[in-house]
């Protein structure tokens, strides 16, 4: 089941959510690194996003891509039955831990000055 739940602003509920569900999908086709991307991977969501370069730059190869709405609904039922949602889950998170943690963004911030 697909919930489209709208606009959630409490943070406790919306940890909730993500802590408990089965998947994340990331449809902004747009823009940077996106802060609510950032936060389902560190829930440790399976993300599905579509396939831009902003969204494969944050989640590299850890996630489930899709172009338009047929590859979308084909990738809804691989998830539903393949085994390697767990590894994707831990990859990403670890990618986004190491890459994203303040430590690591000052010292680039460093770097660059």
């Amino acid at each position: 089941m697909i919930v489209f739940t709208g606009g959630i602003y409490n943070l406790h509920v919306l940890n909730m959510i993500r802590q408990n569900c089965k998947a994340y999908f990331h449809g902004h086709s747009v823009g940077g690194t996106n802060p609510s991307l950032l936060e389902a991977i560190v829930s440790k969501n399976l993300i599905i996003a579509h396939d831009n370069v902003f969204n494969r730059e944050v989640c590299g190869d850890w996630c489930i891509f899709f172009k338009n709405s047929d590859e979308l609904q084909k990738n809804i039922r691989i998830m539903e039955f393949n085994k390697f949602n767990q590894s994707f889950k831990e990859k990403s998170f670890n990618k986004i831990k190491q890459e994203y943690s303040w430590d690591n963004v000052i010292a680039n911030y460093e770097d660059l000055i």
